[in-house]
């Protein structure tokens, strides 16, 4: 906005007149020098012209023309402070100054995680030098993956797919819906399902996974549950007191066969074969919901059938034992709670290791008679 009426010209500097006069002023009887009229408009002149060039041009409202203000006038006495207010989220590119600074301290408290004005944890050239090349990259430390985070790839069609996922439920998903199953927190095991061939691997020891194809995978110090093996035969190298079999040698070679990936599609069956010349062969079968049964001694000698203790009324020995070539004892059934017929429905079996004397466990099982006699259940 300009000024509406033009500047008095007047260029003749003139004579200053004296302060005296300057003090006292004209008398009626004096006569004015015209240089003293000249100096007069002159300095009239120059005053009006700096006001013009200096002054800031207020609208009738009140406001400042911006186009009148003259250079350095908005100094920071004169524009005063401004308090953010980090809550106001930008939500275009028009703003008021003090919106512009409240946007600004917002951004970067979002950017850096951090509230204005603390610094943030990593500058954006550090975060630059250490990020993972794109074209690969060595990790020297852990890798953390929180809760309901995955790691995807995109697969042949460009689907991105779950390659890791960590779950609430504290287990640690490959590829697909079946879970890696801790064993404890010593050797945490991870179970790949959809791999080919599928496999286990142990954080404890990295070499040590199960191989289901060709030679046994060394994992000798781990008793591993039916639910953390892959569907199929896996074969491993046993420690046999690790997996709770007392046999006369130390080392076994254990066959695993799952049939389905689940409990739906029958037991995990397990087979060892240990270097004893009295039991070289062991069976155990388990669940992925109850763990694994008592082991079994198998592939002996014809086992031997004996009495043990006095018949009962009706000629029937409530204990029965059965035992090796060597006279040791393999097992004893023990018949209770007999039926009015006489007929036991209680058999409990406790099988011993190789020195007929270590118990291995036990086996109960539960039976129903009809009025002949005729067993019709047995659980």
């Amino acid at each position: 906005m300009s000024f509406n009426e033009q500047l008095p010209d007047w260029e003749a500097p003139g004579t200053e007149p004296p302060a005296s006069k300057r003090k006292s002023g004209w008398a009626p009887s004096d006569k004015p020098p015209a240089d003293y009229f000249n100096w007069l408009f002159n300095r009239i002149y120059r005053v009006l012209k700096e006001l013009r060039e200096k002054a800031v041009v207020k609208t009738e409202d009140g406001k400042l023309v911006a186009d009148q203000l003259v250079d350095g006038a908005a100094t920071d006495a004169a524009i005063g402070s401004r308090t953010a207010d980090p809550t106001q989220v930008p939500t275009g590119l028009t703003a008021t100054l003090g919106q512009w600074i409240s946007h600004l301290v917002n951004r970067y408290n979002a950017i850096t995680g951090k509230a204005w004005p603390s610094l943030p944890t990593k500058t954006i050239e550090q975060l630059n030098n250490e990020k993972a090349s794109l074209s690969g990259a060595h990790f020297t430390g852990n890798v953390v993956i929180s809760n309901n985070v995955a790691l995807k790839v995109k697969d042949k069609g460009g689907t991105e797919r779950n390659a890791v996922l960590a779950q609430p439920d504290g287990n640690l998903y490959f590829g697909s819906s079946l879970p890696f199953v801790m064993q404890s927190s010593v050797d945490p095991m991870v179970k790949i399902n959809n791999g080919d061939p599928q496999v286990l691997l142990h954080a404890g020891n990295y070499a040590s996974h199960i191989n289901r194809l060709g030679a046994p995978a060394d994992t000798r110090n781990t008793n591993i549950l039916p639910g953390a093996y892959p569907q199929g035969i896996t074969n491993e190298f046993k420690l046999l007191s690790a997996i709770g079999i007392k046999a006369g040698s130390q080392y076994g070679f254990l066959v695993t066969y799952k049939p389905w990936t689940d409990d739906s599609g029958g037991s995990t069956q397990q087979m060892c074969f240990a270097e004893d010349t009295t039991c070289p062969i062991w069976h155990r079968s388990g669940t992925s919901t109850g763990g694994w049964g008592i082991w079994k001694p198998v592939g002996m000698n014809k086992l031997r059938y004996s009495t043990n203790g006095t018949a009962d009324s009706n000629g029937k020995y409530p204990t029965v034992d059965y035992t090796r070539n060597d006279g040791l004892l393999y097992a004893r059934l023990v018949h209770s709670n007999p039926d009015v017929n006489g007929n036991y429905r209680t058999v409990v079996t406790t099988y011993y290791g190789p020195d007929g004397k270590t118990a291995l466990g036990t086996e109960r099982v539960d039976r129903t008679f009809d009025e002949n006699g005729t067993m019709t259940s047995e659980a």
